[in-house]
């Protein structure tokens, strides 16, 4: 340790224990047989210690004379000073860097003078040391307390006079030069080594004397050392202790952790904070002895771990390994579990037990993958057999053990065990499949044992790891384990082609019986053939290995549910033979036509029955396949339904934007390549039945992904993209029920209103009789410029209102003119016009003549309408009577020659009682549309104002109801 670091702990105690000099005396000697300091290194320190404090003594004397002055002799062993004090005056006399002094008094003579005066000289020690012998040796100023006002009454010649006197420290602590944790760890384990070597026993228990102790507080006292930092010092000493010169107690390192739990890590437990040096203040003390002890840690785990570096911890067997592990590491966990940890996550020590831990468990993982699972070791099976008893079994203990240390000892395992299980099996199938001669029954036989083993052990495998939680717990998306089924798909259909060849040899056997065994019970009630109950028994043996296998793929389900059918039937087909061969052997009966017909026909029943079944069967198994895929199908559809925006912003990194076309030409080429995939995993009718079911599934996914309330291009994109997707798979338009329902969403909401007076104006056309009352209009159109055409209108009357009683209903009938819809027309551009009231009248007549310009191009606009509404005039409100629609583009052409009034001939178009037709489809996708649409939101407000202006219904009513 460094002088100026010495000097700084000797001024530490000095400072801290300068009231009591038996104690401080006591410490500064352990301080210095802990350091190893010579007396003569010991006495310089001090030196250097004590310049950090000065002594001051602070005296009034009050005297009983007037004429006499008082002597005050200050001094030692040494030497000795005088000053003169004037009685009633207060003085501050500089003692130095210690207060082991001694006082004396006396009384001199200046004829009544105050003086004041300070003699030092070394002679003068004999003069002083002769003075009254009644004062005995001397006050000793180190007997003062520091800061005590100390009151003594004195007897010089006779008279007694009072003196009062206080001993004052100068602390200059603060010039005192700082240590940080490096020096104080440094000192702490020097004073438990020194200790350690005092101590008689084998073993150091790590307990300080009492001498040390204190020598330790004081110091941590003086720097503001907080009893945390203190006690991570002393851990950290036990952690790395030299065994070599003393052991150590196991239960030291428990004491201490059981300190540290009990106390707040983040509290602050100086007892002098305005000594605290600024090192120590916050965190600035806390952080680099957590680093430290958090280094001191490790290397005590790497020290602990080395020893178990041979033992392998994978297969899990038996429990002696975890128990030493347990104990070798009890006394690391109990510091590591600390709270004070949670403050500085980045410097738990757990995380690297819990690093270190899964190291050793991949290593021997690994260890044994590269041992056992080797392609050329023909005992392959056999050992991955033997690691599944083994894991299933005895995995418990070692799970409970890694879980108390943050981590997952199957989720481990199966992330270095899954790769090369993979690469391994898919390899030693495919060196199977290369040295498989499939015409050698007895090595086909063999080969399809071995194999449908190894499916059987991985499928054990895989359901090990759904039921465990491993499939969550592990960081890819899923353990290649999970698609085990895929490594088989060349390998499955030899295993069809080895139940074939058995079960035909049994079928032989047992057409060749003569009576079956187990059958004969059952003569008396029920005869059966001969080796019919034993054929049973063989199709139902091989139904039951193919159920055991448990098929998860789409592909090997359909393939072995074809084969397994295929193999029944031909074994059905033997013994339906030979049963017919007896059948004709014994009897000589004639089948006549009819008969043959009737087994026809039953027949081809019984064939059309199984293709239909087949069919169902086929149609459920490619729903499966589509449900493991739903994934694939989700992101199609997903990025299908994106608006234009969000598509963009994915692809934000090419800094451009995405055009529709690039957008549907992507998602294309996706569907494309996923329909690719299912074309070869399908032959072609099976493929056929296949896109139906996709097509399917891509309806329902992309109904429940389309936005609601978006604006019409976004499902005009949709709409084209989707026609697109139907035609690739080969569906025809006209059978997707969402292609309609997107077309009539890609209207905007003009063409929606030019539709919505479309089909109004239809139902005017088509709305013929006598039931309704007419208004007679002449309409024409003359071209005003190249790109105008003034409409000329002529109102004439309106039919006779037979129902309308003048003299209990005043209606004052008027009509308003008006081009429609407002979204083409706007009021502001295009102004409504109306006629004068007729007041009073059942046949009301006008003969007005109005005229509207309107553009060429909205006029031969499709859908662009000429609104008349018959109204009826009130103070309050007008209420409308009727309505009826013209189409512009239906309005003839005006002939110039002819008088005004005769410019056409006069139309009688019948007053719609209803003011629209609120249950179409264009009125519908309005509605919907009008939360998000200003256009269309104003046009369902108008439509309602005018249904509840509506009049004419009330009034028939009332007649119907009040005619006799």
């Amino acid at each position: 340790m460094r002088e100026a670091k010495v000097v700084s702990l000797a001024a530490a105690v000095l400072l801290e224990h300068s009231d009591d000099v038996t104690r401080r005396n006591g410490l500064l000697q352990r301080l210095g047989e802990v350091l190893d300091l010579t007396s003569p290194r010991l006495s310089t320190v001090l030196d250097k210690a004590e310049t950090f404090q000065k002594f001051y003594l602070h005296i009034c004397s009050t005297l009983n004379t007037t004429n006499e002055n008082l002597l005050l002799h200050i001094f030692d062993d040494s030497s000795c000073r005088q000053h003169t004090l004037n009685s009633g005056e207060n003085y501050q006399i500089e003692l130095g860097s210690t207060a082991a002094f001694k006082v004396k008094f006396s009384l001199t003579r200046f004829n009544g003078e105050k003086r004041r005066a300070m003699v030092r000289s070394t002679s003068f020690l004999k003069r002083v040391m002769s003075l009254d012998k009644r004062q005995n040796e001397g006050i000793p100023l180190d007997a003062i307390p520091l800061g005590s006002l100390l009151k003594k009454a004195i007897s010089l010649k006779g008279k007694t006079h009072s003196v009062e006197m206080k001993v004052v420290r100068e602390d200059k602590r603060d010039e005192v030069e700082k240590i940080d944790f490096d020096d104080f760890h440094e000192f702490t384990r020097l004073l438990h080594e020194w200790t350690a070597e005092q101590s008689q026993s084998s073993q150091y228990d790590g307990e300080l004397d009492e001498i040390s102790e204190k020598l330790l507080i004081a110091i941590s006292s003086f720097f503001g050392i907080p009893f945390i930092v203190s006690d991570v010092a002393e851990m950290s000493t036990f952690l790395v202790w030299d065994s070599e010169k003393k052991a150590l107690q196991p239960s030291a390192i428990s004491r201490v952790s059981s300190k540290m739990a009990s106390r707040n890590f983040m509290d602050s437990d100086e007892k002098h904070s305005y000594m605290v040096s600024e090192p120590f203040r916050g965190m600035k003390i806390k952080e680099p002895s957590l680093s430290c002890l958090s280094a001191c840690l490790n290397d005590a785990i790497d020290e602990i771990l080395a020893e178990f570096a041979g033992e392998s911890l994978f297969p899990p067997h038996g429990h002696d390994l975890l128990k030493r592990l347990n104990s070798a590491l009890r006394g690391i966990v109990e510091v590591c579990v600390l709270p004070m940890w949670d403050s500085f996550p980045e410097m738990d020590p757990s995380l690297g037990i819990s690093r270190k831990l899964e190291e050793m468990l991949r290593k021997s993982t690994i260890g044994w993958t590269r041992e056992h699972l080797r392609v050329d070791d023909n005992e392959f099976p056999i050992h991955l057999y033997t690691m599944h008893q083994q894991l299933s079994t005895e995995f418990h203990p070692f799970q409970l053990f890694y879980r108390q240390f943050n981590a997952n000892y199957l989720k481990i395992v199966f992330e270095e065990f899954d790769k090369p299980l993979a690469d391994v099996t898919q390899a030693y199938l495919k060196a199977e499949l290369t040295t498989l001669d499939s015409r050698d029954e007895q090595i086909l036989e063999s080969f399809a044992k071995r194999t449908m083993k190894l499916f059987d052990v991985l499928r054990s495998f895989s359901t090990f790891a759904v039921a465990s939680g491993v499939s969550e717990d592990v960081n890819d998306d899923k353990l290649l384990l999970h698609s085990f089924e895929n490594w088989f798909l060349e390998v499955t259909v030899f295993w069809t082609y080895s139940w074939r060849q058995i079960t035909s040899k049994m079928v032989e056997r047992t057409i060749s019986l003569d009576d079956d065994g187990e059958a004969t019970k059952y003569d008396q009630r029920r005869p059966l053939p001969a080796g019919l109950y034993s054929f049973l028994c063989i199709q139902k043996g091989l139904s039951d290995d193919y159920n055991r296998l448990s098929f998860a793929n789409a592909q090997n389900l359909l393939m072995g549910a074809v084969a397994l059918v295929h193999i029944m039937c031909e074994n059905n087909f033997a013994y339906a033979k030979k049963l017919f061969s007896e059948a004709v052997s014994v009897s000589d009966e004639i089948v006549t036509a009819e008969e043959a017909e009737h087994l026809e026909n039953t027949a081809r029943h019984v064939l059309v029955a199984s293709r239909t079944r087949c069919e169902e069967l086929m149609s459920h198994l490619i729903q499966r396949l589509f449900k493991a895929r739903h994934e694939e199908i989700h992101k199609i559809c997903k990025s299908l339904t994106l608006d234009s925006h969000e598509y963009s912003r994915t692809l934000s990194s090419y800094m451009r934007e995405v055009t529709p076309i690039e957008r549907m030409n992507a998602i294309l080429a996706s569907a494309d390549a996923f329909v690719d995939v299912i074309r070869c995993e399908f032959l072609p009718n099976c493929f056929r039945q296949a896109t139906k079911v996709l097509g399917t599934y891509f309806e329902e996914e992309i109904r429940r992904l389309l936005r609601d309330a978006q604006p019409p291009d976004y499902y005009s994109n949709v709409y084209v993209t989707v026609k697109f997707l139907y035609d690739l798979l080969g569906i025809e338009s006209s059978s997707v029920n969402l292609l309609s329902a997107l077309h009539q969403k890609s209207f905007s909401t003009l063409e929606l209103l030019l539709a919505y007076y479309a089909s109004l104006c239809d139902k005017v056309e088509q709305t013929t009789g006598d039931d309704f009352p007419t208004v007679d209009v002449q309409l024409s159109f003359v071209k005003a410029t190249s790109d105008q055409v003034l409409i000329l209108i002529n109102v004439l009357k309106l039919s006779p209102l037979q129902w309308l009683d003048p003299l209990s209903d005043r209606v004052d009938i008027f009509v308003k003119l008006e081009l429609l819809p407002k979204a083409l027309f706007p009021d502001k551009h295009f102004a409504i016009q109306t006629t004068k009231p007729v007041p009073q009248s059942t046949k009301p007549a006008w003969r007005q003549h109005f005229e509207m310009l309107v553009p060429t191009q909205s006029f031969y606009t499709h859908g662009a309408t000429f609104g008349i509404t018959v109204m009826d005039h009130d103070r309050l409100c007008d209420r409308i009577l009727g309505r009826t629609f013209v189409p512009l583009h239906k309005i003839p052409v005006s002939c110039p020659s002819l008088p005004t009034p005769n410019l056409v001939p006069i139309r009688r178009l019948p007053l719609l009682s209803h003011l629209g037709n609120t249950n179409s489809a264009y009125y519908q996708l309005l509605k919907e549309r009008a939360r998000v649409d200003s256009t269309a939101r104003g046009f369902i407000s108008r439509e309602g104002k005018h249904a509840q202006l509506r009049m004419l219904p009330a009034i028939i009513h009332r007649r119907i109801t009040s005619a006799p």
